[in-house]
């Protein structure tokens, strides 16, 4: 264990300036190997809100321990064994906090400034005993591809410092699985009293991690001992769908399917992937007929919608596409249900709706559309360049 005394010291002055201890105050619990360049970011986001920070470094030959160590974080170095859960459990057992929040260092804690106080997540805690809440599920905006976009998803990140909670899995590794063994149900959401935004999936940090190569090879030796497994063979499939390697994919979410728990939260996912993966390798009519199969059990589902309405254009039925993105509309930010890419249900929807404007040659209706669009978000750059070149046609 490294800890220096003025890191003891640092760890102190925390707990008695933010004054959340008792029943509310919080280890941060990361483990971390060469994030010089990240790590920082990460420890300034909640500064003002943790009151120890303890940090597993699994091997850093930069200034990962350094940095820490400045932020006052009790710094334990260990051999990395290709098992995130056990890494993470290490980190939980020095925890010396009544909660518990994991966050890794590619990632930072964004406040809710606009929640109302009653929804202040330190205000949750304080009373989460008498509500019987054991951990909190929490909004993650994961960035992909050069960070003009993201997919969300609710992962439980906060959680009461119980011996009995620990992290299962060597990859995707999640905690809530003992949470609900413990207390039948006990995770709540935070709601918009934070959120979690998550820079490993930008393709630079992919490409210089190695992280597909790293994944495939904890993957490959877990399903060497649990071959059939749904979730690690969806996982697999994943991997192969995130680098546009689809007949691959399929080939394992095909094993995974018929076996997926039907209460299980990536089944919607791994439907929605199913169906992009046929469109993609041309199998157009399975991909319908499985859209269609999904959407009665997600009728809600914004980005099933607009894929739906994808398979509708490649049909030639662009006023059926038109009805499938309204109700995509209707439905809405979808995020705290679905994983889910960003402006799914909102400007993503109404650019789309434009795009199907201009093929039927409704110049005007476009143009109000990506009009729209852009008042939702004001950067986003397709609606941008559509808007800009149909004015300029004038």
């Amino acid at each position: 264990m490294e800890c220096s005394a003025s890191g003891k010291r640092e760890v102190r002055r925390m707990a008695n300036v933010n004054g959340f201890t008792g029943e509310s105050g919080i280890s941060l619990c990361m483990i971390a190997r060469d994030e010089e360049a990240v790590i920082g970011r990460c420890l300034s986001s909640v500064a003002d809100v943790v009151t120890e920070i303890i940090v597993v470094d699994t091997g850093s030959s930069d200034r990962t321990r350094e940095i820490a160590r400045s932020f006052g974080a009790t710094v334990v170095s260990m051999p990395w064994r290709g098992d995130f859960a056990y890494a993470r459990n290490i980190a939980l057992a020095l925890a010396a906090q009544p909660w518990i929040l994991v966050l890794d260092a590619d990632e930072e804690l964004v406040r809710g400034e606009e929640a109302p106080k009653e929804e202040d997540f330190l205000t949750l805690l304080s009373r989460a005993r008498r509500d019987g809440v054991f951990g909190y599920n929490i909004r993650m905006v994961s960035f992909v591809g050069t960070g003009e976009e993201y997919v969300t998803d609710s992962v439980c990140r906060l959680f009461r410092n119980d011996p009995r909670i620990r992290f299962s899995g060597p990859l995707h590794e999640e905690v809530a699985s003992s949470i609900s063994r413990l207390s039948g149900s006990g995770i709540a959401d935070l709601g918009v009293a934070a959120r979690i935004d998550h820079y490993g999936y930008l393709d630079r940090v992919i490409a210089e991690k190695r992280k597909g190569e790293r994944n495939r090879a904890i993957l490959d030796t877990v399903l060497r001992r649990f071959p059939n497994d749904p979730y690690w063979l969806y996982a697999l499939g994943t991997e192969h769908y995130q680098e546009g390697a689809y007949e691959q994919a399929l080939e394992c979410y095909a094993r995974s399917l018929p076996f997926v728990p039907k209460d299980a939260g990536y089944l919607s996912d791994l439907r929605l992937k199913i169906a992009f993966a046929f469109r993609e390798t041309g199998r157009r009519r399975d991909a319908v007929l499985l859209a269609d199969d999904a959407l009665r059990d997600y009728p809600d589902y914004p980005d099933l919608l607009e894929l739906r309405a994808m398979l509708a254009v490649d049909e030639g039925e662009e006023q059926g596409a038109l009805v499938l993105l309204s109700r995509a509309r209707e439905a809405g930010d979808r995020s705290e249900r679905y994983s889910s890419c960003s402006g799914s249900g909102t400007y993503r929807t109404l650019h789309m709706i434009g795009r199907i404007y201009e093929r039927l040659g409704q110049r005007e209706e476009a143009i109000e559309a990506y009009r729209r669009s852009l008042t939702m978000n004001s950067g986003y750059a397709p609606s941008q360049h559509r808007l800009k070149a149909m004015i300029v046609e004038d």
